[in-house]
């Protein structure tokens, strides 16, 4: 991934979940706590800076479905906005 895609989206994380000690391996929900309406806003924030294909995340699913996103972590979030698809 691009070091500075992830500096941006830890820079834009960090300044959504008040959290400052941010690293690539920071999960959105576990670390963060950005859930609800404040996963849409850095989604949204996401989507400004880097275009609509990092909006379209796998945060509404089933509360009980498995999941290979349980733990969204930023480095992961770069690498998909890098590529242009989630793997």
């Amino acid at each position: 991934m691009a070091s500075c895609t992830l500096e941006k989206v830890i820079s834009l994380a960090a300044y959504y979940s008040g959290v400052k000690s941010l690293s690539e391996h920071s999960a959105v929900d576990q670390d963060m706590g950005l859930t609800g309406i404040n996963v849409n806003e850095f989604a949204v924030a996401l989507r400004d800076q880097f275009g609509a294909n990092s909006v379209t995340w796998p945060f509404h699913r089933p509360p009980l479905a498995k999941c290979p996103y349980d733990r969204l972590e930023l480095g992961h979030i770069a690498a998909v906005i890098d590529k242009g698809e989630w793997f």
